[in-house]
Order: C-alpha cells, then structure tokens, then sequence
C-alpha cells in the first residue's frame, strides 16, 4: 500500500510533530463532493490521519527518522460488517480531510469530540531535542568508565480519527503522544546490566516525578548502578510488593485479557469465574483525565465510560466492541478499539485502573517476612489456553522482615492467572496514574493504553531467576 506524501506546508526539519495548530487544519470546510455522496445513513465511515516519527541515539550517535505519514478510511455497511479500504495519496487526500465536514452536515448536532494527549512535553525544534540526547550522553558516560553504552528512544505521534454511521453519533477524536526512554548499559566483571528511565514517570523507589530529560539520564543511571550491586537470590515463593502506578501492568497483562468478551478460550472462562481477595477492585475506565486509553467515543462510536471488572474479588463485567457484544446478548462497552484505518475493530482495554485501599507502602512493607519489594517491572506473557503467565521483575529489593537486605535483578514471577486474584493481601492509598507511556499487542494491532493503582501486595508467588 503506498503511503501518501506529507502536505507541502509541514516542515520536517522545524517540528518534530506537527503542532496542535497545524495538525487539525488539515480539515478544510471545503466539502469532498464524492464522499459527501456516499449515504452515512446506511453505511459505516471510519477515517484516520497518523503521524508517527522518532528519534533514535546510540553509540554516540542521534538519529532523525523520517516522518511516518498514513491515511485512509474504511467503508462499510455498518461498524461491525466486512470492509472496504480506501487508502489515500497526496491527490485525494484532500477528499479524506473534508469527510469531518460532510459528517457535520449530515448530524445537525455536530461530530461528537474528544482530545487526548499524554506522555512528557517535548521540544518542538527537531534539532533541540538532539541536542539534549548529546548533552544527556556526555553526562552520564562521566559517571563511570564501565559504561559502554548510552541508548535513547524519542517518539511522538499525532492521530486523528473519526467515524459516522446510523448506528451511534458521529464522533472525531485527537491523540497526542509522546514518549522519552534512556537506557544506560553497565559492564562490570563480565556481566551487563542495564537501568532504563522514562521522562514524565514517577521513580518507584523515590517517588520523584523524572519531569526533564537530565533526570531521566540520572535514573536510569542509578538504577543501572543498582543491578551491578544486586545480588541473586533462590527460586522459590516470596510476597511481591508492587509499586503504585506502572507496577499496575502486572494486572493488565494478566487478567485484563481475560475480561475481553472475544477472546473465549477455557482458561479465561475459569478467571472470570473466580473468586478473589475482597480487597481487589479494577476498572476499566476510558474517560479517566489524562490517560493513554481515554477515549472519549471508541472506534464504533460508542460511548466509553468506567467499566468495573472485579468488584471485591469477584467478576463483574466483560468488555465488548459491537460484535462480540451482539453474540453474547451484552451491551456494548466502548471497548471496540483499531490500530489503524485499515485494522479489524477488535475489543480492547483502555486504561487498566486498580483501586486504592488503606494502607500506606510502608505499613505493606513491614507486612513481608520474606519476599521482593519491585522498584521496576517490565512485560508479561500470558498463555491463553492454560492461564500460565510470567511477568518481569526488572530492578527491586530482597526484603526480610519488613527491611530491605540487597538489590536484586532480573528476575520472573511465574504461575496460573486463575491462583492469583486470591494472593492480594494488602492495597496502598498511593494511587497514580502512569501516562508516561504504554500500549497493548493483541492479535498483531498495537493501541495506547494506561495503568494507574497503589501499591499492591501479593503473597507467596513464584519467583525465579533469569540467565545472566
């Protein structure tokens, strides 16, 4: 499929991202008079512009991709049946632009809007940023001489998207994401450790909010320096002490799939069956203030709203885009999500939100006789016909008796979805929302996506150690 060319106007070499006031005046109050044709009350029209480019630095070296630039729309008799996609060129793109004003005329009331933007705000000059990634690089390589390698991730993304049909009110949606990563590479005695820090996260170990780019460099530096000094530890049982905010993905890769009504598989059957601690409450929640998933309307123009998953350990409610909604004989739940204009709706999480309770990190801290206290999580694997999962435990600490003993890294709670609901034993009152950055595979589509919660306890899970 060609790409279509970016508009003469846009300079790639002043914007890393179009700015707010260029980007949504690609729609011109001219009308296309060949869509304005097409009849929107009996067809489905789903449109999208997405901008997406980065900037990459490693071994000394900062890279300017060049922009990624796509548009196009699908058309179909309505949002749940086959499609027909219409990418667009340079010549036509004008037709894709000026559907939001046809769609206005076609519902005197107007498209139904929403923005979001989220992720740490970034310099507008191209060429600023690079800057920064240098000065970043000559800083923290002075920290020590075992440092081999300085690694950044710069990425924002501009997307538009709307959709208009008989089914649900026309609806226009702006997304405005950005992402920072650093990544610094330790090696010491033959071993590599590596510590990565995002801009606009907060440091579970500090609590500080890393709010520009040379406190990025600093963390990931820090928590590098802490892997050289962890020590292993034995596979076996420990309490796992997750930390309020990103920790959070430790629930949405485990369960959150479980409560997408198409995914049917008979593990995922046996979770929402379940029965947990009563301390556990989760949403799904698509209008949260701030959030990567916030949708406003999903991709069929159905209106989101909170969702409560599991209601004091027990199963509430499934998620469901329009089709699976109509097999089950469910209502819709503004969870039909699509990566792109030429993508199947799915159903899809949008911001995974677990509940605060009671307690304090401190008083769940002193709770642990033996287990490990996370400072940094990474992905989880969930295999979806036996309910296994594991889940990376990136940075942390061995804790004994409530104390802290020595830093550990690089290691892998194990076990089944279906045993672990009832391993909550305690839930903090530092709830946060983490928006720095996050999204979520399925089935080959990739959406944005949040977690936000407090620190959570868990009970004897199984916990091993990686290879070095």
């Amino acid at each position: 499929m060609k790409k279509p060319d970016l508009p003469d106007y846009f300079r790639p070499d002043l914007h890393f991202v179009p700015p707010d006031g260029l980007f949504p005046s690609w729609f011109t109050p001219e009308l296309s008079s060949r869509l304005a044709a097409c009849s929107f009350s009996e067809q489905f029209l789903f449109g999208e512009l997405k901008f997406n480019r980065q900037i990459t630095f490693q071994s000394g070296k900062a890279t300017l991709h060049d922009p990624d630039f796509t548009a196009g729309l699908s058309l179909s008799e309505d949002s749940t049946s086959d499609e027909l996609i219409l990418p667009f060129s340079k010549d036509s793109l004008s037709s894709l632009l000026n559907l939001r004003s046809a769609a206005f005329d076609k519902n005197a009331g107007g498209l139904k809007h929403n923005h979001v933007k989220a992720g740490p705000d970034l310099p507008e000059d191209p060429s600023e940023i690079m800057e920064m990634l240098y000065r970043c690089n000559d800083w923290v390589r002075q920290q020590s001489k075992a440092i081999i390698d300085v690694a950044f991730h710069v990425h924002g993304e501009r997307r538009l998207v709307f959709g208009i049909g008989s089914e649900a009110p026309g609806f226009f949606r702006e997304e405005h994401f950005s992402d920072w990563m650093c990544t610094v590479y330790l090696q010491e005695k033959g071993r590599l450790f590596t510590g990565s820090s995002r801009l606009g996260e907060r440091d579970a170990e500090s609590g500080s909010l890393i709010s520009d780019p040379y406190m990025s460099v600093l963390y990931a530096w820090r928590k590098v320096e802490l892997a050289s000094r962890s020590l292993p530890i034995e596979n076996g049982f420990y309490d796992i002490l997750l930390p309020s905010g990103w920790g959070m993905m430790f629930f949405h890769e485990i369960i959150g799939h479980a409560f997408e009504a198409d995914n049917d598989s008979e593990s995922f059957s046996l979770i929402r069956n379940k029965i947990g601690s009563e301390l556990l409450n989760i949403f799904d929640d698509g209008l949260i203030a701030g959030g990567r998933g916030t949708l406003g309307f999903d991709d069929e123009g159905t209106p989101a709203f909170r969702k409560v998953l599991i209601e004091k350990g027990r199963f509430n409610s499934l998620l469901a885009d329009k089709k699976s909604a109509g097999r089950l004989g469910i209502t819709p739940t503004g969870n039909g999500r699509r990566s792109g204009f030429d993508s199947p709706v799915q159903t899809r999480m949008t911001n995974t939100i677990v509940a605060s309770g009671d307690s304090t990190r401190r008083q769940l801290l002193s709770q642990i006789r033996e287990g490990i206290e996370v400072t940094d999580s990474g992905n989880g694997i969930v295999n979806s016909e036996t309910g296994d999962f594991k889940f990376e435990i990136l940075h942390g600490y061995l804790i004994k008796n409530g104390k802290r003993v020595h830093p550990v890294n690089n290691l892998q709670i194990v076990g089944k979805i279906q045993d672990t609901l009832e391993k909550v034993v305690g839930v903090g009152n530092d709830f946060y929302l983490e928006t720095s950055t996050g999204f979520c595979d399925k089935k080959g589509q990739r959406v944005p996506v949040s977690v936000g919660g407090p620190s959570v306890l868990l009970e004897k899970l199984r916990v091993i150690g990686l290879p070095v």
